[in-house]
């Protein structure tokens, strides 16, 4: 199956690259679990900026989905890549064979998001996790341009904003998006990382203290599919 519009929209608005910050708040708190696991998905790959997380930090063997195949992803990182739309089935895709599925920072480019927790829970092996992350609408700086000009943050039009980032997702909706596909939210945090307009660092560069949802720009939802 071929990349649609969406698909190639988002891979020109990201390039296929991921911040490594994200990466890290992922794998967060999990180490112990992820170190165990076999196989998991990173849906969303791009060019491979987690599997090189993953290939550091994790003896497990990492897949990638993409609507793009991206000439510099790292395929040398990866076991299987699949190519495919993710507003439409996840067709060729093992049901229950992965002990993680990971989707950052990819929901929220979609028309339909919860279509997509759904096929990615179909995937997790019975006990597995689904680990999840996307903008935060409800950080402060998102509330203040909200404010002034009726729109979050990080879906204002132009680029790297929308209409490649379309569909922002409240922290609610994420936990709800994961109980509807059958799985048991066991996390849902803030990454602590804060960047202002104009500022290079997060926030927290300089007021380690501030956190939690005013000051984060993404959150995480962790959610374990049901043990047969």
């Amino acid at each position: 199956m071929t990349a649609t519009h969406n698909n190639l929209g988002h891979a020109r608005e990201s390039a296929g690259i991921s911040e490594h910050g994200i990466h890290a708040f992922a794998v967060a708190g999990l180490e112990s679990e992820l170190r165990l696991a076999r196989r998991v998905l990173d849906v969303g790959c791009g060019v491979g900026d987690f599997g090189q997380l993953w290939r550091a930090r994790f003896p497990g063997r990492i897949d990638g989905v993409d609507g793009v195949r991206f000439d510099r992803f790292r395929a040398d990182l990866y076991g299987d890549f699949f190519e495919r739309d993710f507003d439409l089935p996840l067709e060729a895709l093992p049901a229950d064979a992965y002990d993680a599925v990971f989707i950052l920072e990819v929901i929220h480019y979609l028309e339909n998001p919860r279509a997509l927790v759904r096929r990615a829970a179909s995937l997790i092996k019975p006990g597995g996790l689904l680990v999840l992350t996307t903008p935060n609408p409800l950080s402060l700086p998102s509330l203040m341009v909200l404010m002034l000009r009726g729109v979050f943050r990080s879906f204002q039009d132009g680029p790297g904003r929308y209409p490649g980032q379309k569909t922002a997702i409240l922290p609610i909706d994420g936990e709800r998006m994961a109980r509807e596909a059958g799985l048991v939210v066991e996390r849902m945090d803030y990454s602590g990382r804060c960047r202002l307009p104009r500022l290079t660092r997060p926030v927290q560069t300089w007021l380690p203290f501030l956190g939690g949802r005013s000051f984060s720009d993404n959150f995480r939802i962790v959610a374990r599919k049901p043990a047969a």
